[in-house]
């Protein structure tokens, strides 16, 4: 099993080193073309074509829903604050229940301008640090990060400028073993620890996890230190499942994590349907199919992250031409 999980990773590298892939059902890891599954969380390197706080593990020992949001622009440049704030308003105003959103880097200014906006809309957000490749880039991303928050806190107001209280949680990394087959779960885990440290002396009491596919998080060693795992989960690459399984596929697998890492709440950290491209065997992208998935998933699990909150032009269409179409709104 494990080397499968490993084959797929290296063919992912081989066919495109900028891709976020994700993984198909873990009971059927047969070939396939892997390119079908990328989802690229924008790497801010490239261009494409201390105030109290309660627990993040969040009421009920869970996060609840959430919702991933892109400040991208369709040329690939970055989006400007009015717009950020125009479309995370209209996320909250549509009263979907979105209790937080998933960010995955700090270019384009995105921490402060989301953070403020996302808590004006009711919302938390979950910060992520992209690359990986070595501990000064993660150490000027943390940086970033706690600037970031301060100034998140003057847009809002706040007299305390290390209050973290809009914040869930942070992902050193996403899927970057899966991308990196080269690189350990200890270095992951390290860069981790070295994060967790820096933002507690800022005053940052919730969890700092390492988020990748949950295939790879079967591995025990990707349990983490915290109370929380955070993992990607997408059921439109399991060619076997359709939206309307969707829901149940995730419940599963979610299952057989918490038996791998007990004592932790699994958090899915991002997961969808695309509203349109080419179907993957049972796996049909539309947008009643999306609806479907997501009446599904509402029903089936607690804590999940929805990918995403607009479609995002500035992605490659990729083989199956569904990159671009996540989105469950219109901007």
């Amino acid at each position: 099993m494990h080397f499968s999980v490993w084959c797929l990773a290296a063919l992912s590298i081989l066919s495109g080193a900028n891709a976020r892939p994700h993984h198909i059902h873990g009971d059927s890891l047969a070939p396939r073309d892997v390119a079908l599954h990328r989802h690229v969380a924008r790497d801010p390197k490239k261009k494409p074509g201390s105030s109290k706080q309660k627990s993040m593990s969040g009421e009920q020992g869970g996060w609840g829903p959430g919702i991933v949001y892109s400040p991208y622009a369709n040329d690939g440049g970055c989006k400007d604050e009015a717009t950020i704030r125009k479309e995370i308003a209209m996320i909250g105003e549509k009263g979907d229940g979105y209790k937080w959103c998933r960010i995955y880097g700090v270019d384009c200014n995105q921490v402060p301008v989301v953070v403020s906006a996302a808590a004006k809309a009711n919302m938390k957000t979950f910060l992520g640090i992209y690359d990986l490749s070595d501990a000064g880039k993660v150490a000027e991303s943390t940086k970033a990060i706690i600037e970031g928050v301060k100034g998140a806190n003057k847009n809002l107001g706040k007299k305390d400028e290390n209050d973290w209280s809009n914040i869930i949680g942070v992902s050193v990394g996403n899927e970057w073993i899966f991308n990196h087959p080269t690189d350990t779960p200890e270095k992951c885990k390290s860069l981790a620890d070295s994060t967790r440290t820096t933002l507690r002396a800022a005053g940052y009491k919730g969890p700092v996890t390492n988020t990748d596919v949950w295939t790879i998080h079967r591995d025990k060693k990707f349990c983490g230190d915290e109370d929380v795992l955070t993992v990607n989960m997408h059921p439109f690459f399991d060619p076997n499942t359709d939206a309307a399984g969707g829901g149940t596929f995730m419940a599963t697998h979610i299952k057989e994590l918490e038996k791998t890492c007990p004592g932790k709440k699994v958090i899915v950290a991002e997961t969808g349907w695309p509203n349109a491209g080419n179907t993957l065997n049972k796996a049909k992208p539309g947008k009643s199919e999306q609806q479907t998935f997501l009446q599904e998933l509402k029903k089936n699990v607690k804590d999940y992250c929805v990918l995403s909150a607009f479609n995002e032009g500035w992605k490659q269409a990729g083989p199956s031409n569904v990159e671009k179409n996540w989105g469950i709104y219109s901007s």
